[in-house]
């Protein structure tokens, strides 16, 4: 879960705990300490008792002279209790116009990962997992019957969720999720801090509707603006139907008068706005050619 390289080529970590404290409401931080090279992890909680939810991420810090390699840093890991009987492991994948399609298979002893390796997260690269039980029925949990775990990365970059069947009778599964390292490398100079995003983790003990109502709860209360929480959403008007990618200052303004006086309150500018984007074969960014002079190479 955690990687670091130290200047002096060592590789592991000798972590003590040095404290803990508790800050805002239901949030707790347990600080522990490699003494040797003056590495501070945190391992900070943050409770929803409303929404029956707990996140946890690892914040670093370098109190030494001397900066420190961080090869991984995943948010952090969660274990599942033993003898549930066979899991299942649900994750969402997709494609355009075919968002958010479940897909679901069997955990078998060994490491199964979904990741995202796009730097953006989305319909093709959720950061979700959920595991259920087969329980009595031997079938797994229903929209309203079950158990079921569930968490979900706070990021929209690349991620990595690896899901660990353990080579025990009691088919133990584990957990551990964040930043992916694949590509992944961070100079930690001294006096500087690291954060991780914030990993999500919930249980409900009645299906996988529970689950998704109490990760609505708590978006509507701790992650929208409060003023908006409790509001019909905006009626929006889309350009992309009218003009296309034929995306210019003179018809999206003409569109954004039309559409205000027919009460629209939030008017999106899409797809064509940036670079080259003329059509849908075409990159965000398309690098204009180059003369090369005879014998130089290749241009780069």
């Amino acid at each position: 879960m955690l990687r670091t390289l130290m200047n002096d080529g060592t590789r592991d970590l000798r972590l003590e705990y040095s404290g803990h404290t508790l800050s805002v409401p239901d949030r707790l931080a347990i600080r522990l300490l490699d003494r040797a090279y003056d590495l501070e992890v945190i391992l900070e909680f943050q409770i929803y008792p409303a929404c029956d939810l707990i996140k946890r991420r690892v914040i670093l810090k370098n109190g030494s002279n001397q900066a420190v390699k961080l090869e991984q840093v995943l948010s952090g890991s969660v274990v599942l209790p033993g003898d549930q009987g066979e899991f299942h492991l649900t994750q969402l994948t997709g494609a355009h116009l075919l968002e958010t399609q479940l897909e679901r298979q069997p955990v078998r002893t060994g490491r199964q990962i979904i990741e995202g390796r796009q730097l953006y997260t989305g319909h093709a690269a959720n950061p979700f997992f959920a595991l259920d039980s087969a329980g009595a029925n031997g079938q797994g949990a229903t929209e309203t019957e079950g158990q079921v775990w569930f968490g979900g990365l706070e990021w929209s970059g690349n991620w990595k969720i690896v899901v660990e069947q353990l080579n025990s009778p009691e088919k133990i599964v584990r957990v551990c999720a964040g930043i992916n390292d694949f590509d992944f490398s961070w100079q930690l100079e001294p006096d500087e801090s690291f954060e991780t995003p914030w990993l999500v983790l919930g249980y409900s003990n009645k299906g996988f509707g529970q689950a998704s109502r109490n990760l609505h709860h708590c978006q509507l209360e701790h992650v929208l603006p409060g003023k908006f929480a409790s509001q019909l959403r905006p009626v929006l008007y889309n350009s992309w139907e009218a003009v296309g990618f034929e995306v210019n200052e003179v018809s999206q303004l003409e569109l954004a008068r039309k559409v205000a006086r027919l009460g629209i309150e939030l008017f999106v500018v899409d797809d064509g706005w940036f670079g080259q984007r003329h059509s849908d074969q075409a990159r965000r960014l398309v690098a204009q050619p180059r003369e090369v002079s005879p014998g130089a190479g290749p241009a780069n």
